[in-house]
């Protein structure tokens, strides 16, 4: 046992919570700010669509990939939803997501990014959202946004 747990008389299993804050608020320049605020507490994220363009398969060079790595490398749990794409192949580039299924539009998640502009993300209403939408294509219509809509 570590001499800190040893002197508290507690078991190995219980974190040290006065270590884990401090490495959160050094991770809070890097853009990891959940963790200052709630240690432990994973940030869940539904990236719509894989497709470099809409309304097609290919995956290629699409951008979504890199947010999703990006993404992940930050901490944050990643999901996608395509239409197009229902399971990634292995690419050279991100064998990493070779084999992860698309799930459902309605998946629970904290934040939607759409990352590409099918026509059925058009035509969705997110107005009832509860979650954040970050719109990276501007692809929702102003009457179908919800209160927390935000373009990048």
């Amino acid at each position: 046992q570590a001499p800190s747990i040893q002197a508290r008389g507690l078991p190995e299993s219980i974190p040290e919570w006065g270590g884990d804050l401090q490495q959160a608020l050094t991770a809070l320049p890097t853009g990891i700010w959940w963790t200052a605020l709630f240690p432990g507490l994973a940030l869940f994220v539904l990236v719509l669509g894989l497709a470099y363009k809409a309304d097609v398969d290919d995956d290629r060079e699409s951008p979504a990939y890199v947010l999703m790595r990006k993404l992940e490398e930050k901490g944050a749990q990643v999901d996608y939803h395509d239409p197009y794409v229902p399971v990634i192949r292995m690419t050279r580039e991100h064998p990493e997501f070779a084999g992860k299924k698309s799930v459902g539009i309605n998946h629970s998640c904290d934040l939607i990014l759409i990352v590409t502009a099918h026509e059925s993300f058009r035509k969705n209403d997110f107005s009832k959202a509860k979650v954040p939408v970050v719109d990276t294509r501007n692809c929702i219509e102003p009457g179908k946004r919800p209160k927390k809509y935000f373009r990048a």
